[in-house]
């Protein structure tokens, strides 16, 4: 594709999504976010988003004991050793997110169904019509990893900016048919007090107890997130107590969440400082990934 058209195009996807153009000054969290998509992506960012690449990072920064077991890695579909893997286990796609198998009992999972939806996986590109741009540059890969313990089934996502936690979101899921649904999410505060909003399409979860190894995960988030202007950092809680890394994302819901009361989009966008943008509402390292 010539490389005035592919601008074209990133720049008329940006002004659909947000009503704005990429070089306008940008007030909101949401906007932030898709423009960081489009027009900010770094071969650390893009490492970071990779479900299996981040694996030798986080090792990096804060230790393996964090990771979650790692049975295989499967350039395809038809080289996934489903004998020998263990009973429980999940299967999934590197270059996405949510694309996962669950497989609580390998004797009674359906081999034939877990392959159209790995082929599916390989056939396409995530979030290339929201432009999410970072997936489209990550070799795809299969991975399948160790199913955990999870605590209350609760994930605990930072949110972070310039490496500091500000916000935390709970999600609590459900398990249908092997795979997640999101059943509830709520804000904290960095002190698991009352975030001052919450998200609106999504049913709002309980409060829950502050857990225990918060401090440690507020720790270990904050090393992960050095030198990014915004990242959320997920973990998870083990029943055992142990903690262990989730995923990195810095596209938010693709800039597409609602908060109450309405100011909060403007609340997190205070806190998101873009680097400076050139002609084209380009960072510099986000053309240059691009080979714009």
């Amino acid at each position: 594709m010539p490389v005035k058209l592919k601008i074209w195009l990133l720049k008329n996807v940006f002004g659909q999504k947000t009503g704005k153009r990429s070089t306008d000054e940008l007030w909101c969290f949401n906007d932030k976010i898709r423009w960081s998509m489009m027009f900010d992506n770094t071969p650390l960012k893009i490492k970071c988003a990779d479900k299996f690449a981040v694996r030798e990072y986080v090792a990096e920064r804060i230790g393996e004991k964090y990771l979650a077991k790692l049975y295989g890695v499967f350039e395809r579909p038809e080289d996934v050793d489903f004998a020998g893997l263990p009973n429980k286990f999940i299967l999934q796609c590197n270059a996405s997110s949510g694309r996962q198998i669950i497989v609580e009992d390998r004797r009674q999972l359906d081999q034939r169904a877990a392959m159209r939806a790995m082929r599916r996986w390989a056939r396409s590109v995530y979030g290339r019509n929201k432009g999410e741009m970072a997936y489209s540059l990550m070799p795809k890969k299969i991975i399948a990893r160790e199913l955990m313990d999870i605590r209350a089934d609760r994930e605990v996502l930072f949110m972070c900016f310039a490496g500091r936690v500000e916000y935390i979101r709970t999600v609590i899921y459900s398990h249908t048919l092997g795979h997640k649904k999101c059943a509830g999410e709520r804000y904290y505060s960095r002190e698991w007090g009352d975030a001052g909003f919450q998200k609106v399409n999504t049913p709002l979860a309980p409060s829950t107890p502050r857990p225990e190894k918060l401090d440690l995960m507020i720790g270990l988030a904050e090393k992960l997130a050095a030198g990014f202007n915004h990242v959320r950092v997920d973990f998870f809680e083990l029943v055992n107590g142990e903690v262990r890394f989730a995923e990195m994302t810095f596209y938010n819901w693709t800039g597409g969440e609602v908060y109450e009361p309405v100011g909060a989009d403007y609340k997190l966008g205070l806190l998101f400082r873009l680097p400076p943008r050139d002609a084209d509402g380009f960072s510099e390292e986000g053309r240059r990934t691009l080979g714009l």
